[in-house]
């Protein structure tokens, strides 16, 4: 974990390209010049995530079964922060209250009630931002978290200690957020509500289209409940997930997940083939990181002709997202 930020959160996280930051840095720079061009780092690299996660989220609202509504904010907080580099982050980062905007989604409903970057939220609804300030970002993710599909979220904005209160009419989305870990190892998780991406990825998949694959994978395990199912199951995935009913029982989950992030792909526009690019241009870097475990999951080969397979059978002439019919069995335990 990164020895100057704990973590930033892209809440709710749609609709740009963004380029590929300069790999961060896992420690405090010696200067002030190199923390600010870090910290100018980890802002891209959160808006690229961002940006991937709410288009995937958005797009697929109609596969899932849990939604709320989608912003487009990226939020952070001063106290996430290293002691040794929270001064120049309030300098960057305009931090008038504990929690402010790291970035706007382009196009997101944020974005079109012209919330800017470096604004601080001072309140939501009306409800103050900064009581208890230890815990203001985890207040200001559950409220947002709370708004219904659709639904607006009045937001009290500070900038040079001006204050204006904006409304966001929010996006129908996918429940759920995304953060990103910064850390040199390779890997992606989800725990059925926070999809957790590693920032030593984005510095190795410089494609967008790859990266949101990888994204969409991990989606695809909250859209399908693979988290929760699993432990209903008593599913070990510790020291004992590769074996026996634990490691069929994690495979089966892994497939569905495969093959639905083929459609979550292609329902966000994003070429649906990349997901076999990813695993053959990264998989064994990937199976380094854990994402490719033994018998948790398919071998390489066979997993890059399972996504080839899915991208094959994708309509060209849709009208509307793909709801596979399958995707119903995630009301059902696993067996």
């Amino acid at each position: 974990m990164s020895m100057f930020r704990t973590y930033t959160l892209g809440c709710l996280l749609a609709l740009t390209t963004a380029t590929v930051p300069a790999p961060l840095a896992a420690a405090p720079l010696p200067d002030v010049s190199g923390q600010e061009a870090a910290l100018a780092g980890l802002r891209a690299a959160d808006l690229r995530l961002a940006t991937i996660a709410h288009r995937l989220m958005v797009a697929n609202v109609a596969l899932c079964d849990r939604r709320a509504g989608a912003t487009g904010l990226v939020l952070h907080a001063l106290d996430s922060y290293d002691s040794g580099i929270r001064d120049v982050a309030r300098r960057m980062f305009g931090f008038e209250t504990p929690v402010a905007v790291e970035a706007v989604v382009p196009q997101s409903a944020a974005d079109r009630a012209g919330v800017r970057a470096d604004e601080s939220v001072a309140a939501i609804d009306r409800t103050a931002t900064t009581a208890d300030e230890g815990r203001a970002l985890d207040r200001t993710r559950a409220a947002l978290a709370a708004v219904p599909p659709g639904g607006t979220v009045a937001l009290t904005l500070v900038d040079k200690g001006a204050s204006r209160t904006v409304t966001i009419a929010t996006d129908p989305a996918c429940a759920g957020r995304v953060e990103l870990r910064v850390t040199d190892n390779l890997n992606a998780a989800t725990d059925g509500l926070v999809l957790q991406i590693n920032s030593a990825l984005l510095n190795l998949i410089g494609n967008d289209d790859e990266l949101a694959a990888l994204v969409a994978h991990e989606l695809a395990h909250i859209v399908l409940r693979h988290p929760e199912r699993l432990t209903a199951a008593r599913v070990s995935r510790g020291m004992f997930s590769i074996f026996g009913r634990n490691a069929r029982l994690i495979r089966t989950t892994e497939i569905e997940a495969d093959r639905l992030s083929v459609v979550l792909l292609a329902n966000a526009g994003y070429d649906p083939m990349a997901a076999a690019r990813l695993w053959r241009d990264h998989g064994k870097r990937l199976g380094d990181g854990g994402l490719l475990a033994g018998t948790t999951h398919l071998g390489l080969e066979d997993r890059i002709a399972l996504v080839e397979r899915e991208a094959a059978l994708i309509p060209h002439d849709r009208t509307g997202p793909i709801v596979p019919g399958w995707i119903e069995s995630r009301t059902q335990p696993l067996r």
